[in-house]
């Protein structure tokens, strides 16, 4: 057995975000529109990672997460966890955040390891987040 991670994710998607993320994190968020996992992948390391499709589709049958389209506007809220081993939640991260419209210094999750007392709050800032 090995250890999980929890990771929260709740944000706006910005209006210019390219077809091709777009349709990797609604894969992933598992409203793909029954198309699946998508032909065209992004060129960044969090698509060479073993198990990068575990995010967001790897979550418990209570925490299913969703992308909610309004006019104009994406949302997304997320919560999955997984055996982090090979660091998918933080290439993941460094992959999304560019895609995130919210203000630097906002809360747009936490990452919650199995043993910790607490989790680390996730901040986006104006080069990608940290924790808190």
């Amino acid at each position: 057995m090995g250890m999980y991670t929890e990771l929260l994710l709740k944000c706006e998607i910005k209006e210019d975000t390219p077809p091709v993320e777009m349709a990797v994190i609604k894969y992933l968020l598992g409203d793909s529109d029954g198309l699946g996992k998508p032909d065209e992948l992004p060129d960044h390391h969090f698509f060479n990672k073993e198990k990068w499709d575990f995010i967001g589709n790897s979550c418990s049958y209570y925490h299913t997460p969703i992308v909610v389209n309004e006019i104009n506007k994406t949302y997304v809220f997320m919560r999955c966890d997984l055996k982090n081993y090979g660091g998918e939640i933080e290439a993941f991260l460094d992959w999304i955040w560019k895609y995130i419209d919210e203000p630097e210094g906002q809360c747009i999750g936490w990452f919650w390891y199995e043993e910790n007392d607490r989790p680390d709050l996730l901040i986006l800032t104006d080069t990608g987040w940290t924790f808190a």
